[in-house]
Order: C-alpha cells, then sequence, then structure tokens
C-alpha cells in the first residue's frame, strides 16, 4: 500500500516537473501549506484560518493567471480617463494545471471546514490526492471523499480491471492524437487565415474546432479514468455526449461533468441556488460568467461564460 502511494507519488512529481521544473517547486510548496493549515482548520476550527486559506489559494490563481488580464483593465481605464499609463505586464509562466489544482485545493478545504470530509493525517497520501498525476493538469476535479477513501484502501491486483483500464487508456489516446490533433491543424489553418478563407471551408474550421476542443478534453478523461483503473482507483467519468444534449442544462451535465457539479455545489447553491424566481437567473448568469472566466483569462472567455449564464437563465 505504501509502495503504491510513494509509487504514484514519484510518477506525479516526474510528470509535473517534466514539463517545467519550477512549476512543480510551486507546486510541492503548496502542498506542504495547504497541509498544514488543513490541519491548523482541522485542529482548531477557527474560521479566519479557513479564510486565510482559501484566499492563499485564490491569490495564487489570479497572480499567475490573471494579473496580466487584470492590469490591461486597469491600464484600459485610464486610457478611458485620457490618462497616459503604462502598467508593465508582469512576464511569468502559467503553471500547468493550476486552475484544476486549486479547485481541487479549494474543495478539500470548504468540504473540510463544513464537516463534510475528515483531516487526511497521512501527509503522502494528502500529497498523492493533490497531485495524482492523472487528473492533475486537465481534470476530472476529483474530490476528497472520493479519491482519499480509494488511497487509503489497500487494493489488490485486478487483472479485468487493469485490462479495462488500458482498453479506456489507448482509446482516450487514439481520439487525443489522431482526432483532436489531426483537427487542430486545419482549425489552426482557418483561424489563421480566416479572412480569406472560402465560405464552405469556414464553417467546417468552426465546426472543426467544436469537435477538436472536444476530442482533446474528452479524449484526456478518458485516458486519466483508464490510468487510474490500471491503478486500482475509480475517476469520475467527466463527458457524456455532450453534442447530443438536447437544452443547455443538458449541455452542462454532459460537458465537463466534474466542472459543473463544482460550481453547483460550490458557488452556485451558496449563492442561493434555485431559492427565489430572480435569484435563479442572478445566480445562473453568476456563476456562468465566473466558470467562463476559469477557462481563460480574457474578455471572450468573460462573453462566453456570460452568454452561457443568459441562455440558462433564459431557457429556465
Amino acid at each position: 500500500q505504501r509502495l503504491r502511494l510513494v509509487l504514484l507519488l514519484f510518477s506525479s512529481f516526474v510528470f509535473y516537473g517534466w514539463f517545467y521544473w519550477p512549476g512543480l517547486l510551486l507546486l510541492v510548496g503548496l502542498i506542504g501549506v495547504n497541509y498544514f493549515l488543513s490541519w491548523a482548520v482541522n485542529k482548531y476550527r477557527l474560521k479566519w484560518i479557513f479564510i486565510v486559506g482559501i484566499c492563499l489559494n485564490l491569490l495564487n490563481l489570479v497572480w499567475f493567471k490573471y494579473a496580466g488580464f487584470l492590469f490591461e483593465i486597469i491600464e484600459s481605464l485610464f486610457v478611458f480617463f485620457n490618462f497616459e499609463v503604462v502598467i508593465p505586464k508582469p512576464n511569468y509562466w502559467l503553471p500547468l494545471g493550476i486552475s484544476f489544482y486549486t479547485f481541487q485545493f479549494l474543495g478539500y478545504f470548504i468540504d473540510l471546514y463544513l464537516g463534510k470530509v475528515k483531516h487526511e493525517k497521512s501527509i503522502l497520501t494528502f500529497a498523492v490526492f493533490k497531485c495524482y498525476y492523472a487528473q492533475l493538469i486537465a481534470g476530472p476535479i476529483v474530490r476528497a471523499n472520493e479519491l482519499l477513501p480509494q488511497l487509503n484502501t489497500k487494493t489488490s491486483f485486478d487483472l479485468k480491471r487493469f485490462q479495462k483500464g488500458f482498453f479506456l487508456l489507448i482509446g482516450g489516446l487514439f481520439v487525443k492524437v489522431c482526432v483532436a490533433d489531426i483537427l487542430s491543424q486545419f482549425v489552426q489553418y482557418g483561424f489563421e487565415n480566416a479572412a480569406t478563407m472560402e465560405f464552405l471551408k469556414a464553417w467546417l474550421a468552426l465546426y472543426g474546432f467544436a469537435f477538436q476542443i472536444l476530442s482533446d478534453f474528452w479524449g484526456y478523461s478518458t485516458m486519466a479514468v483508464g490510468i487510474g483503473l490500471m491503478y486500482g482507483i475509480n475517476l469520475p467519468n467527466n463527458f457524456n455526449f455532450p453534442y447530443m444534449a438536447t437544452s443547455f442544462q443538458d449541455f452542462w451535465r454532459r460537458w465537463h461533468i466534474t466542472l459543473s457539479e463544482w460550481f453547483r455545489d460550490y458557488l452556485y447553491i451558496p449563492l442561493g441556488g434555485s431559492r427565489g424566481r430572480n435569484g435563479i437567473y442572478f445566480n445562473l448568469i453568476i456563476t456562468m460568467t465566473i466558470a467562463g472566466i476559469w477557462h481563460g483569462a480574457g474578455w471572450n472567455f468573460l462573453f462566453w461564460g456570460l452568454g452561457h449564464g443568459i441562455l440558462l437563465a433564459i431557457e429556465r
């Protein structure tokens, strides 16, 4: 059991550090700080410690992912009021998977404070939970009550489960490499030559992009589930034929399922959920706008999320 955890942790460190090793130092530092804060929350049950843990993770996400966008907005406001001010943009890397592991940290803190999960005493198990490589950089977003019990349970090797996991791994890899990556070449050409493309090619590029992002995330999530089964770990399904949805609400129950459920449980319901007619519309729009910003730092992501929120409100 301990050897399995050590193997998973070492594999995760190698996997993550291979892309950019300073990012691994940041991740390891966050694991240590969050382990200490979660211990303090569990021991003292003080609200201010909980708030510090939440703010620390959010500030880390904002600084690395959104600082440039925020400085751009501030600079635009100065220009709007006829002030010529040049604000130097931060020039640093974006840590791989920071949006995903930040949400996992936040979910754990909230569940721990509300008493929905127990504090994980083993820092080894806690570290594996936070950086298990199969779901680290693109989901699914796995919660503490889903993964920690599995990491703490001694698991015997199961050949059928391993074979199923291997099949899913190969299937997801095929979708990612042979569908998403091939479509991306055509889509990239389309977006780079949008002004001169013929009508039919432009529409093909647009629909190609829709299936590229679906194949990319779906393929990766399928690989994650497959790798999990090979280790004896069950990860949640993250996609369910989203383009066969019959409504916008149905779409978000099929697309990036763990993300939709995270926003539902940790943002939409705390805002008030479906209580009150006007409250439903407001909460939907706020939740989806933040979900849009979560996907990326830019006006396009903000308006994309806002648009989906308005469509969901109209549909409701």
